[in-house]
Formats: structure tokens, sequence, C-alpha cells
């Protein structure tokens, strides 16, 4: 826009620099708009102080709405509040509590509630603890040990003459399995004892007498691993300078299965603490002194074997050693079938011990016998003889066909009997000797007893209680009921007692 002037005079910054163009035409004029009137400023409500624990920031809010303020409460006296020109973040000008003020109520009122809930929960939890801990799963029997992934592509072969495996002998692979790794053994007859001391699977491949471990004397297989599997082997030793043992465990609870076992002394010897063997389908044969011998505090668990011809017995069980039958055949041709001595226990279920010279069980020295359901027949003896400080429970099964007594009870041995059958025996179903106790209900057969093959009179029934002995006849045959007890408080039996309530005294 062209100015007044061409040379123009200087214009101060401190001068009206529009001054210029006061002599520029100027267009018509324009009526200045009129001015707006200014809002009048918004009225501010007096602060009112307000307890933010409590309730009266509502009625506030009511009388800005109109509605009518409830009945003032009486509450304790504040402190005084800052002016509204002074309003902070916690108490704003208008005299509402502020969030973080409604926050801090709500806190502290579901604070207490909420720590009491958690106490409880940690008493509950510490208490369930400690009065009710975790009880430990019971042991479970091995059957079998467990292979590792890695090793059980790498089955170990053994074959006669190194042909078609990887070693010659089972000793060899013994020392070059890794634990838990399983061995197979080929037909054919392998020379030299073994000693199983790892927990290695030995495998027979094909029938148990295809696959034999032979040596003289000395003890054919020692096991001295705590966990072993042997199955489908032959053991045989022959007569030597030492002691033949077929089979012997030491220590453990190997897992012996499907065995045949030949040996001059022992055919299966297990002693020590710390040797629980669990057997199944095992046959001791030929003619060792003793077929089965549990010793020194040992253990053991035999099911489904056959232990035969032992000259002196056919299963001894003595040292407070212990062992459970099921379903075994004892026989002792030329000696006792079952012997328990030196605190010796045994308990047999569904069992049958026969044809045995010398005597069926003989339980002496503070040796306790078991017998369920099992067959005792056949001896040229007593079918069961209880002798010093032991003791025998005979329940349900059968002890009959005996040369002698079915039950002889001598030296203060106790007996007790329960729904036997003692029939059939030459001399008579009991004989007791005095001061011994007896326990039994009425057998189902019970003939008159018979004088013993030499010409002596059998030894008559007597009272339980020492005294005089008198000659008593056996009772008629009563129902299978229960009888009321009659014990002789004099001599009790020891713990665990047993429930005489199904017992009746024969004596009286």
């Amino acid at each position: 826009m062209p100015l007044k002037n061409a040379a123009c005079s200087r214009v101060s910054l401190d001068d009206d620099w529009l001054a210029a163009f006061d002599d520029e035409p100027q267009g018509p004029a324009v009526e200045p708009e009129p001015a707006k009137a200014e809002p009048a400023p918004r009225r501010r409500r007096p602060a009112v102080p307000v307890d933010a624990d409590s309730d009266d920031w509502l009625n506030v809010m009511d009388e800005s709405h109109g509605a009518a303020p409830p009945r003032a409460k009486t509450k304790r006296p504040q402190p005084a509040r800052p002016d509204a020109d002074h309003a902070t973040d916690d108490e704003p000008a208008d005299g509402r509590p502020s969030w973080r003020a409604r926050l801090a109520g709500l806190r502290r009122r579901l604070m207490p509630p909420l720590a009491v809930g958690a106490a409880g929960l940690t008493v509950g939890l510490v208490v369930g603890i400690t009065v009710c801990p975790a009880q430990p799963s019971p042991p479970k029997i091995p059957t079998s040990v467990q292979v590792p992934t890695d090793m059980a592509s790498r089955e170990l072969i053994v074959a006669r003459n190194g042909g078609e495996g990887t070693h010659a002998n089972l000793a060899d692979a013994i020392r070059a399995a890794a634990p838990g790794q399983r061995i197979r053994v080929k037909a054919g007859t392998y020379s030299g004892a073994v000693v199983v001391d790892k927990p290695v699977e030995i495998i027979g491949d094909g029938n148990p007498s295809d696959v034999v471990i032979e040596t003289e004397g000395g003890t054919g297989l020692l096991v001295k691993a705590e966990t072993a599997v042997v199955r489908g082997l032959t053991v045989r030793v022959k007569a030597g300078k030492e002691k033949g043992h077929g089979v012997e465990v030491r220590t453990g609870r190997a897992v012996l299965e499907e065995l045949e076992i030949e040996a001059p002394d022992a055919g299966l010897v297990v002693t020590g603490a710390g040797a629980e063997p669990i057997v199944r389908r095992v046959w001791v044969r030929g003619i060792p002194a003793h077929a089965l011998v549990v010793a020194e505090k040992a253990g053991g668990y035999f099911e489904g074997c056959k232990f035969v011809f032992g000259t002196v017995s056919g299963v001894q069980v003595r040292d407070e050693a212990r062992a459970v039958f099921r379903g075994c055949e004892v026989r002792a041709e030329t000696g006792v079938g079952l012997v328990l001595r030196t605190k010796g226990q045994a308990t047999l279920f569904d069992c049958r011990v026969r044809d045995c010279v010398k005597g069926g069980a003989v339980v002496t020295d503070g040796g306790r016998l078991r017998l369920f359901d099992c067959e005792v027949s056949g001896s040229s003896a007593d079918g069961v003889l209880v002798g010093a400080e032991s003791e025998a429970n005979v329940e349900g099964g059968r002890v009959g066909n005996n040369a002698h007594a079915g039950i002889a009870v001598k030296g203060g041995g106790r007996i007790i009997t329960h729904r036997c059958d003692l029939g059939d025996n030459k001399g008579g179903p009991i004989d007791a000797e005095p001061g011994c106790t007896v326990l039994t209900d009425v057998a189902r057969s019970q003939p008159a007893p018979s004088p013993r093959p030499t010409g002596g009179a059998p030894a008559p029934l007597v009272p339980q209680t020492p005294g005089p002995t008198r000659a008593v006849s056996p009772p008629a045959p009563l129902p299978m009921t229960e009888p009321a007890p009659q014990v002789n408080q004099a001599a009790p039996l020891p713990e665990p007692a047993p429930d005489f309530d199904r017992y009746r005294n024969t004596s009286r």
C-alpha cells in the first residue's frame, strides 16, 4: 500500500506507527459491533467441612439439587478445614471428598475382614500340613527291573562258544551289563559259578531245562543285588569239596521265577536280615539235605513252588526268620516236611505237606506255625508236632491219614484249631501232654484213638491247667456254631490273642 509521501519519515518504535496511514484514503466507515456482555461470575458454594469416613458429603449433593437435608448426625468435632481458596486434591473447594479420600475410607473398612480371612486360611493350611502329613505309599513288590530307554534296545546275548551272541558265558555278560539291562541266555550248558551283583534281568531263552548253569561244589548262583530278576534257568551243583548250594540270596528283594535247582546240600538258601526274595514256580529236586533254608532273620515270599526229596527237611525256617508260602508243595521222603525252630515263623496258604517219613511239620524252640486251608497227610509220624515254647494255628484244611496223631502237643506247647478235619489219623486227632494248651472246635471226623504201631497207648487228652492227669474220651460232635469261650486264664496265649469265642477246650 503506498504511503503518504515518497520519502517517508522514520517512525519511532515508541510512536504509533499506524499514524502514517492517517492521510490514506479510507473506504466506507464500518460500524463496530457492539461488545458482548461479560457473563456474570459463577457463584461458588461455600466450603463445607465433610468427614471422608461419613456419608455427609451426600447431604451436600442433595442440597445442591433441592432435596431436603437429613437430620444432622451427632459426631465428634472435626478439625478446621482450609479455605476454598486453598483447596487441594484431597479436599476440593466445594467440600466434597476427593476420590483419594473415598478410596482411603473404603480401604479402612475392608482391611479388617480381609486380614481375618487371610489369617484363618494360613492357620488352616498349617494345621492341615501338621496334623495330616502326606502318607508314604506302600512299597511295591518288584516284578521286573526297570530298563532305561536307551538300554532296552541293547540286550546282551549269551551264547555257547560265542555264536550269535555278545558273550560266551553269563559271568562276563553280567560284568559288562549296565544297571537295569537285560541279559538273554541261549540254550546250552554253561560251566562256572555265577554272581549277580547288579540290578540286571537274566532271562533264559526257551524252557528252564534248556539253559543249564553247572558247577562242582560251592554255590551255583549267588544273588547279592538289591533288585534283580532271574527267570527260566536250571542251576545244577555237583558234589565237591565244598558244600553245594544251588541258589543263595544274601540281600535285596530279588525275583526268582521258573527255576529248577539241583544241589547235594541245600537247594535254595535265603540268609541275612536284608534278604527278602520273591520266589515263584521254583522246583527244588534231587536229593539235597534241605530243599529250602530261610535263616538269620531273613524273609521271603514263595508261591507255586515245589520242595521235594529233602533227606533232612523239605523246608526249614530258623533263627528268627519268617516266610510266607502260597500254593506250594513240600515233600521229604526221608525227613521232615516242614521244620520251624529257634523262633522261626511260617504262614502257609493252600499248601500241601505230604509223604514225609519223620513228620509233616515240627515246630519247636519258640517257633510259630500258621496253616490256612492246607493239607498235611501221608506222614509216617505225627501230622503236626508242637514242642516246647512253640505254638501252631490250624484253620480249615485237613490234617489226616497220618501214622500217629493228627496233632501232637508236648513240652508246654500250644495249639489252636478251627474248622479243621482231623480224621483218619491212627493216633487220634490230638495227642497232648499234661500242661499243654489246646483250643479247638470239634472236627468233622474223630475216630477213637488207636494204639501206636509200637504198641504204646497214645497219651490221653488232659485239662489245660497243671494237675493230676485224667483220661478223657473225645467229645461228641457239636454243630459248627460259636461255642462259649473256655480259656485257661493261668496260661494265656501271647499277643495277638486269638478269637476265643470260636473255640472250645476239648479237655473239659
